[in-house]
């Protein structure tokens, strides 16, 4: 996370789609060779890996609710659930940030 995570103006972390591990049920080893190999994960660890993502990003989300609710003046917070961590899985071609972008 960037470091103004928490600041008032920084916008929340988009969340995923309840549904998400019947979209990713794989993943990208770092530096597989190729990279970008997409291997398939058993469904009993996809159950665990969307429960983690979905979770951390929700309670991230609330952390930060709390802190700008309690340290922001009135109307500055912004609450919009917009930044996601990256776009590609390219590591050469990764620029996350805050995106207008749908999962």
């Amino acid at each position: 996370l960037d470091s103004n995570f928490l600041s008032c103006d920084a916008p929340l972390l988009m969340e995923p789609p309840h549904d998400i591990g019947k979209k990713y049920d794989f993943f990208i080893k770092p530096g597989g060779v190729p990279y970008g190999r997409k291997e398939k994960m058993q469904p009993k660890i996809v159950k665990r890996e969307q429960f983690m993502i979905c979770q951390m990003i929700a309670r991230l989300n609330d952390a930060a609710t709390w802190f700008k609710d309690n340290t922001c003046d009135e109307g500055t917070a912004n609450y919009e659930k917009s930044f996601i961590f990256h776009h590609n899985l390219d590591p050469d071609n990764n620029e996350g940030g805050e995106k207008k972008a749908k999962w």
